[in-house]
């Protein structure tokens, strides 16, 4: 697989087309897979290949609407993997499970990273927690029972990990797999937020086919209140508490404020990506918390290393000071510092009693 088709010469552009198209099939009957084995993810709507008829090389949408491809007419498009395609997918699983490199990069995720994650009267997550149009918290219900809210983000959690500990000991479970996989593109993910993952439909349909619908969740953090319904439930209280969101690009371009809910929810995940400057028009914030509060860091594009080089040019920032505290933060402010108060108070308590 070249990197970039501009090297291609034509025949190899033509092959290499083909490849991608049968690695899509390929993904999209495995995905089709673990979607039956698990009817509590709701997601039949997404078996996209049981919409095609493929004597005619059609689809049929679920709103009626019938389209026509060549594509749908190849060999590699029916339903159910093949025999060479298992064998294709078995071979990549065991090179992703092999590469000492990514085992590395996940097992520091596993030791330090977390679904969601709480310091200093913040609260850290990427993705959002679900909410029902009415303003109520969604429930998922899975095997082992129906969650929401903080405890559907625990279980989340739990489910991971006991995934990837299992792996290594040779018991792993289908349905915790599966769950990792729906993690990335599910309904109901805290981790993904929207109704569908539109892959099928943005390369194959009009666009209109193709719009993934946002959670409520970001509309309703937009307002005060449910930013401190959120914190609450997750036990995050006091007057300077914030839920610190990622995985929203913020179009500063067309003036939206990364600082929103009068200052409880701040969206940080400005696009740092190359990809995302041109709908965001920046490259990415970075929050500063220190002892006088915080501040948020806007930075412009970044072209090259040559480019910065022959024209003398930084990445320069535009920082906005949004919350000061009434005075400076010490060490006994923050998390760390009640911990290590408590291991003080402990040894004090030791040697008052004369047992050290």
């Amino acid at each position: 697989f070249a990197p970039n088709n501009k090297k291609l010469n034509a025949r190899d552009k033509k092959n290499y087309a083909k490849m991608r198209k049968a690695i899509f099939f390929m993904m999209l009957k495995a995905e089709s897979e673990a979607i039956k084995r698990n009817p509590e993810y709701n997601m039949d709507d997404r078996i996209m290949l049981d919409k095609i008829d493929h004597q005619n090389g059609t689809i049929t949408m679920e709103d009626g609407a019938v389209f026509e491809f060549d594509d749908f007419k190849q060999d590699f498009s029916i339903n159910k993997l093949t025999d060479a395609e298992n064998d294709i997918l078995d071979h990549l699983s065991e090179v992703f499970s092999t590469s000492e490199k990514l085992q590395k990069h996940v097992a520091f995720l596993m030791k330090y990273g977390s679904i969601y994650k709480i310091c200093n009267g913040n609260l850290l997550y990427h993705g959002c927690v679900l909410f029902n149009e009415d303003g109520s918290y969604a429930e998922q219900t899975l095997r082992t029972g129906t969650f929401s809210g903080k405890e559907y983000f625990d279980e989340c959690e739990r489910i991971v990990r006991r995934a990837y500990t299992n792996f290594f000991k040779n018991k792993m479970d289908e349905h915790d797999l599966d769950f990792c996989w729906y993690l990335w593109c599910g309904k109901m993910s805290p981790l993904f937020g929207r109704d569908k993952i539109a892959t099928f439909e943005r390369v194959y349909l009009p666009k209109e086919y193709g719009i993934e619908k946002k959670n409520p969740c970001y509309e309703f953090t937009k307002k005060k209140e449910f930013c401190e319904k959120i914190l609450n439930d997750f036990g995050v209280v006091g007057e300077h508490t914030h839920i610190i969101n990622g995985h929203v690009p913020v179009k500063q371009k067309d003036g939206e404020n990364p600082i929103k809910a009068e200052g409880k929810l701040i969206v940080i995940d400005g696009g740092f990506c190359r990809a995302y400057q041109t709908t965001t028009g920046i490259a990415g914030y970075t929050l500063i918390y220190n002892s006088y509060g915080l501040r948020l860091s806007a930075h412009e594009p970044f072209g090259s290393r040559d480019e910065a080089i022959k024209k003398c040019i930084d990445i320069h920032s535009n920082v906005i000071v949004f919350e000061t505290t009434s005075k400076r933060l010490t060490v006994g402010d923050t998390d760390a510092g009640k911990e290590l108060q408590k291991k003080i108070d402990d040894l004090q308590a030791l040697l008052e009693s004369g047992l050290l």
